[in-house]
Parts: structure tokens; C-alpha cells; sequence
């Protein structure tokens, strides 16, 4: 499924900013998404820095050098 390139670009900005879905999308969404490689690297890319970013928000507040480390690491 092809969505136009505004539509193509609200996902894109919700899959970014794990943000619901515009509620025009929904439906079109899931099926685009299996088979566009660009949504699928953002949603592996988020995923990923969900599950750094979790062991560092469950434990206490890391110092600001911590933070800049991890936000310039490769």
C-alpha cells in the first residue's frame, strides 16, 4: 500500500515521535508499513533506542556527561 507523500510524511513524523497514528492513516497504516523499508528501519531505529534509553530511566538520573556519551556514541 502507497500513501501519498503528505500521508507517507505524517506517519513518518508519528513513527518518529511515537505518536498516535493520524486517525486518517489508521487503517492504511499497518499495510504500508509491511511493505515500506523506510517506515520499517524508523520503527527498528525507535525500537532500539527505546531498549538503550530503558535501563537508564529505570535507574536514577544519569550525570550530564553520561547523557552527552550516550547521545554521540555511534
Amino acid at each position: 500500500m502507497t500513501l501519498n507523500r503528505i500521508e507517507h510524511r505524517e506517519l513518518l513524523r508519528a513513527l518518529r515521535l511515537e505518536e498516535a497514528i493520524p486517525h486518517e492513516l489508521a487503517d492504511r497504516a499497518k499495510e504500508h508499513i509491511a511493505s515500506c523499508p523506510k517506515c520499517q528501519l524508523v520503527l527498528k531505529k525507535t525500537r532500539q533506542l527505546r531498549k538503550n534509553l530503558k535501563p537508564m530511566l529505570s535507574a536514577s538520573h544519569p550525570v550530564a556527561e553520561e547523557l552527552l556519551a550516550f547521545l554521540t556514541a555511534d
